[in-house]
């Protein structure tokens, strides 16, 4: 399997809301799961009040993925929410009360600094570069964008380096000079490539 810093990554253990703003809770109703026959269970985000409240993960980043680009995944079932009702967050802190250096790390879905959730039944995907080693306190968060009563259940949350795939078979450089058979005998150099 993938590395992933979150150790539950479809019940809501470890996850904690912002505030009254927001509910944060496990899902076991089958209905209501992105994926009901793998995943038994998922993390239920309903929004209470307010446009600012958000459920977060926090972690700590290991040193070896410092300054590297991370995903963040997850699969989604929108319950009532409609397209950008909720976001997705990721901030890096320099202390480990979360309380310090409390900045938003760019992420690949940002639309004008907002990674707004669409209204869809299946993965979302995101990356952002990680911090430096000084800023290594993460929290990840997913969040109202609007103000609505509305419920998301997300499951199978991964935040990590990603797998690996392999890529093309690259050699070193070899020289070429192509050469064309002149009609009437003898060659012509096409150059060098």
């Amino acid at each position: 399997g993938e590395k992933n810093y979150v150790t539950a990554p479809s019940t809501a253990a470890g996850w904690v809301a912002s505030g009254a703003g927001i509910t944060v809770a496990t899902d076991s109703t089958a209905a209501d799961l992105p994926r009901p026959n793998t995943s038994k269970t998922g993390i239920l985000l309903t929004g209470v009040s307010g446009s600012t409240a958000y459920a977060y993960y926090r972690f700590i980043l290991d040193d070896a993925d410092a300054g590297k680009k991370l995903k963040v995944q997850f699969d989604m079932k929108p319950g009532t929410a409609v397209a950008s009702d909720f976001k997705v967050d990721v901030y890096s802190n320099t202390a480990s009360d979360y309380t310090t250096g409390n900045t938003r790390l760019v992420m690949s879905t940002d639309v004008s600094a907002v990674s707004a959730l669409p209204a869809l039944t299946g993965t979302y995907r995101t990356t952002f570069d990680a911090p430096a080693v000084s800023a290594k306190y993460i929290e990840l968060r997913i969040g109202m964008n609007a103000t609505a009563t509305h419920t998301l259940v997300v499951s199978d949350v991964i935040v990590g380096p990603g797998t690996v795939t392999q890529g093309a078979a690259v050699s070193e450089w070899q020289t070429y000079t192509g050469t064309i058979t002149a009609t009437g005998g003898g060659t012509v150099a096409i150059g060098t490539g």
